[in-house]
């Protein structure tokens, strides 16, 4: 059985603790703007390094839209939490967000992506890609001799 700790508000997120996993919402349904963008970066680097989880899962179902400097902010979250071992998980997206982040080649190569926080828990949150086993692209496809 799981155990949830009841949410708590930061200035950009809300989260809840799911056993080891830190789930976080955004606060604001519209995610632009390249300070914004900053600042989501660090108040979520925050909020993993204070609860000390070992994943972390986003949950955009109330974002409407986002920008691409949250998203190239959400890269750098990534990075440095793959660099710790903590998988990163985005989960909730509208069809819209979803279709942005299919369009930049980020769903499942780059960004474990479900479609709700349910399935972000039972489907675990570790990467499986090379990008996400080594930090690089996929290696190029090998010819038969």
């Amino acid at each position: 059985m799981a155990t949830t700790t009841p949410m708590t508000t930061y200035r950009f997120f809300t989260t809840e603790q799911i056993d080891d996993t830190v789930v976080t919402r955004p606060v604001d349904p519209y995610l632009q703007g390249t300070a914004l963008a900053e600042l989501l970066k660090l108040e979520l680097l925050q909020i993993v390094e204070s609860t000390g989880c070992k994943a972390a899962v986003v949950d955009f179902t109330n974002v409407k839209l986002i920008s691409s400097s949250v998203i190239s902010s959400l890269l750098g979250v990534k990075r440095q939490l793959n660099a710790n071992q903590v998988p990163f998980t985005l989960c909730g997206m509208s069809d819209s967000l979803r279709y942005v982040f299919r369009s930049l080649n980020m769903d499942g190569s780059i960004f474990q992506i479900a479609d709700d926080v349910s399935t972000a828990m039972v489907s675990g949150t570790r990467g499986t890609s090379y990008y996400d086993v080594c930090g690089l692209p996929s290696p190029p496809a090998e010819e038969a001799p």
